[in-house]
């Protein structure tokens, strides 16, 4: 039978093999070796670049289409018309996660006391609490997210960065920043055999006061954040001791949104690309002359006679419009293009001639779309769980009171995601009504479910000073 003596030992062994990995990466970053840390460590440029020149419609391959040459004349250009699907998915995806704000709650232990026999309940992290939501205002959580959800859609990688600094008058404070490859930052990392980050660095360029290059790599472990400048020969590492104990970094990683359709995207620009390029032929008039015709056109005289002999006929070439199937092709792509992607085609006769339809048509509708966003809340809320573990290590720095008094442990935090479509508000008081009425739901937790509300708590203390009212 195993012992949990053996249990403690086997973990043990887990936890110095990783113990082990860990320490030879810090002992290339103490000998300046940074170069040989970078080799070791993972990226994804590549993909990035690949991803980032998919999203970008000036690099689409329809751009590079090289004009018609003719012999003794200006080539003619040709049509190269990039349309931008990538950022029409990208942006849907991530409005139908993050269009509405993350809606926290204090969900840590409650203390009940009686005033004036009237029973109070509070949370034994109120203080904690409060301060939790403020770094979040402060550092501006919602717009935030959703630009991390943006960047990660749109080159597959990015991080946000959590960072103490000493305001002018000497207090500590915390910023957010954003790091991504758009945003010239090259980022490497090293997960363990279980998935938790061991160590995280962002390589960026800066200039020096003679307006040289610079190239500097910031490292981040649990203990330490070596600061690396390069310089002529080798790197200079400053290290400086982490006080927040955490990698302050939450590290965004998923494949581009449009993954899936490229080449269908790529197929649909090369359809418009052509079929503009015929209309442009069509749009030069072309006469056509059958029999005997008297004379030649004269393109500066409006008013010329055209006489023909044996009928004969006089007529401009042109086209009716582009073939049946070509249409029904554009239409074929489309529908995969947005369907395959759960996006809405933004141009479809059903949004077109859409009126305005009650919350639950909202949800048939957008069906799709909504479906996509649940299954990207698995991923992104389990990075929200690691993000507030690490603004609550955050407040331990700046408000070390609430680690001594057990706030801080005791804060437990909740959340959840919003949708950002329209609420039947109609249906649901009806709903909450009906509900009171049964007696199958109190009048708090009716305040709390009514959506006109919007501060539950104070809404229940109003009521208790009304003459008659007991919550």
């Amino acid at each position: 039978m195993t012992t949990i003596k053996q249990i403690t030992q086997a973990l043990s062994n887990q936890f110095n093999a990783v113990l082990g990995r860990k320490q030879k990466f810090v002992e290339l970053i103490q000998n300046g070796d940074i170069s040989r840390l970078l080799s070791k460590m993972t990226t994804c440029n590549d993909k990035i670049t690949k991803a980032l020149a998919e999203y970008d419609p000036t690099k689409h391959e329809v751009t590079k289409r090289p004009n018609r040459h003719r012999k003794g004349k200006p080539d003619i250009i040709t049509a190269k018309l990039p349309i931008p699907f990538q950022k029409v998915i990208n942006l849907q995806a991530t409005a139908f996660l993050f269009g509405s704000p993350i809606q926290f709650s204090d969900i840590s232990d409650v203390i009940e006391t009686s005033i004036n026999g009237e029973l109070n309940r509070k949370s034994k992290a109120e203080d904690a609490y409060s301060r939790f939501l403020q770094i979040l205002k402060d550092t501006r959580f919602d717009s935030n997210i959703r630009e991390c959800k943006m960047k990660a859609g749109s080159e597959t990688l990015c991080a946000k960065l959590y960072h103490l600094y000493l305001s002018t008058n000497g207090e500590i404070q915390v910023m957010v920043k954003i790091l991504a490859k758009s945003l010239g930052d090259d980022i490497y990392y090293k997960f363990d055999d279980f998935g938790r980050l061991m160590l995280f660095i962002r390589q960026f360029t800066i200039q020096d006061d003679e307006g040289n290059d610079e190239i500097h790599c910031d490292i981040y472990t649990d203990e330490t954040i070596f600061r690396c400048t390069q310089k002529a020969i080798g790197w200079e590492v400053l290290p400086e001791k982490n006080f927040i104990g955490k990698i302050p970094v939450l590290l965004y990683r998923q494949e581009p949104e449009w993954a899936d359709v490229q080449k269908l995207i790529e197929r649909r620009e090369d359809i418009q690309c052509r079929d503009a390029d015929m209309n442009d032929y069509f749009a030069n008039p072309k006469v056509v002359g059958e029999g005997i015709v008297d004379g030649s056109l004269n393109p500066d005289d409006p008013a010329q006679i055209i006489q023909t002999q044996n009928n004969g006929k006089v007529y401009y070439l042109t086209y009716d419009s582009a073939p049946e199937n070509r249409k029904r092709e554009c239409d074929t792509l489309d529908s995969f293009i947005y369907g395959m992607t759960c996006s809405v085609n933004p141009a479809s006769d059903v949004i077109k001639e859409m009126k305005i339809p009650s919350g639950v048509s909202w949800e048939y509708m957008f069906f799709f779309p909504m479906l996509k966003a649940k299954n990207h809340q698995d991923y992104y809320g389990a990075m929200i769980d690691r993000e507030i573990n690490v603004v609550k290590a955050v407040i331990g720095v700046l408000y070390p009171e609430l680690k001594l008094n057990g706030q801080l442990e005791a804060l437990k935090i909740g959340y959840q995601f919003s949708t950002p479509m329209p609420d039947n508000v109609s249906d649901t008081l009806d709903i909450i009504q009906k509900s009171i009425n049964t007696g199958t739901m109190s009048q708090e937790t009716a305040i709390y479910q009514n959506p006109r509300i919007k501060d539950p708590k104070i809404e229940i203390e109003r009521l208790k000073s009304e003459k008659g009212h007991r919550i």
